[in-house]
C-alpha cells in the first residue's frame, strides 16, 4: 500500500537519489581496480586482472554517465549524451563479464593457458559488439529521458530497440555464464577431491562458493532491469493518468538500487581476494616502517615470506588468479 501511494514526484525523487548513490558506490569499487592494477606489477602481468580492470573500466564509464544525467538539469543535449553513454558502456559491462566467464570456463575446463590473444580477442568483441548495439537507437534518434534516467526512450516505437540492443544480449549473458559457471563447478566437484592433498577439500568449497557468487551476484544486479523493463513492455498503451501500480513502484526502486551497483559488486566479487589484499596490506605496513625494519631495502618493494594466496595445493581459490597461478613466494613488486 505504501507503494502504491507513492506519487510520481517522490519515486522520481527517491530513484534518482538510489541511482546517485549506487553509481557513486561503483566508481569507488572501480577506483579500487584501478589502483590495484596501477600498484602491483603482478597484477599488471595478469591477463585475467587485466579483463578485470576493463570490466571496471565500463561500469566507471556507465557510472558516470549516471551521474551525467544527475546534474544535467534541463539539458537535452547532456541526456542523450549520458544515453548513448549508458547504452555503450552498460552493454559493455555484461559483455566483459561473459568474457570473464569464458576465461574461468576456458582455464578450468578447456585448460587453456590465458595470453595475449585471449585478452585481443575479448577487446575486439566486446567493444565492437558495443558499439553495434549503439547505433540502431542513435540512428533512430531514440535516446532520451526513460523512467529513471536517460536511455532509450518509452515510447511504444522504441521497445523493439530495448529488447533487440540490451535486453536480448543480456538474457544471452545471463544464460552464457550460469552454463559456464554451472560447468565448471561440477569440473571442480568431480577433478579436485581426486588430488590427494592437504587443504583440497577447502579449495575445493571455496571455488564452488565462489562461483556460486559470481551468479548470485549478476543476477542481483540484473534481473530487476529485466523484470522493471519487462513490466512496462506489457503496459504499453496504458493511459498516462493511471497511476503506477505497487509492483511497478516496487520493480523500478529494485531496478534503481541494484543496478547502478554493478561497478561495486563486480570489484567485490572479482577483484577482492586474499591476494589482493594481502598486498595492500604489505605494501601499507611495509611503507610506513622501511627505513626502521628494512633500512637496505628500497621503499616500494614488498618482500612476501610465505604464499599470501595459500595455495598450499596447486588449485587456485579464485579465478582472478588463474592466469599467473600462485604469488611468488620471493617478492611481490608495489610501483
Amino acid at each position: 500500500r505504501a507503494l502504491a501511494a507513492m506519487d510520481a514526484d517522490a519515486l522520481r525523487r527517491t530513484s534518482r537519489a538510489l541511482v546517485v548513490t549506487g553509481s557513486a558506490l561503483s566508481i569507488a569499487g572501480c577506483a579500487f581496480i584501478f589502483t590495484s592494477w596501477a600498484l602491483f606489477r603482478e597484477l599488471r602481468r595478469s591477463v585475467s586482472f587485466r579483463i578485470l580492470v576493463w570490466l571496471s573500466v565500463a561500469d566507471f564509464g556507465a557510472s558516470v554517465a549516471v551521474l551525467i544525467d544527475a546534474t544535467r538539469g534541463d539539458s537535452d543535449a547532456l541526456c542523450y549524451a549520458a544515453a548513448g553513454m549508458s547504452q555503450f558502456f552498460d552493454v559493455a559491462s555484461f559483455l566483459w563479464n561473459s568474457a570473464l566467464a569464458h576465461v574461468v570456463y576456458s582455464t578450468f575446463v578447456r585448460e587453456r593457458p590465458l595470453n595475449s590473444r585471449t585478452e585481443l580477442w575479448c577487446h575486439v568483441s566486446v567493444w565492437t559488439t558495443a558499439l553495434v548495439l549503439l547505433l540502431p537507437p542513435l540512428a533512430a534518434r531514440a535516446f532520451g529521458q526513460a523512467t529513471i534516467w536517460c536511455w532509450i526512450r518509452g515510447e511504444p516505437e522504441f521497445f523493439p530497440l530495448r529488447v533487440l540492443c540490451y535486453y536480448l544480449p543480456l538474457v544471452a549473458v545471463c544464460v552464457h555464464n550460469t552454463v559456464a559457471y554451472t560447468i565448471v563447478t561440477r569440473r571442480v566437484r568431480t577433478k579436485l577431491p581426486t588430488v590427494d592433498e592437504p587443504g583440497t577439500g577447502r579449495a575445493d568449497q571455496g571455488i564452488v562458493r565462489r562461483l556460486r557468487l559470481y551468479m548470485v551476484v549478476f543476477l542481483v544486479v540484473r534481473l530487476p532491469s529485466v523484470l522493471h523493463r519487462g513490466l512496462q513492455l506489457t503496459l504499453i498503451g496504458r493511459s498516462a493518468y493511471v497511476p503506477p501500480s505497487a509492483a511497478e513502484v516496487g520493480l523500478q526502486l529494485l531496478h534503481a538500487t541494484f543496478s547502478p551497483l554493478q561497478g561495486l559488486f563486480n570489484a567485490l566479487v572479482y577483484g577482492v581476494n586474499r591476494n589482493v589484499l594481502a598486498r595492500f596490506a604489505q605494501c601499507a605496513g611495509m611503507l610506513g616502517s622501511a627505513d626502521a625494519r628494512h633500512p637496505r631495502q628500497e621503499r616500494g618493494m614488498v618482500r612476501m615470506g610465505t604464499d599470501v594466496s595459500d595455495h598450499s595445493s596447486s588449485v587456485p581459490t579464485h579465478p582472478s588468479d588463474l592466469a599467473t597461478g600462485p604469488a611468488h613466494p620471493a617478492s611481490v613488486q608495489a610501483t
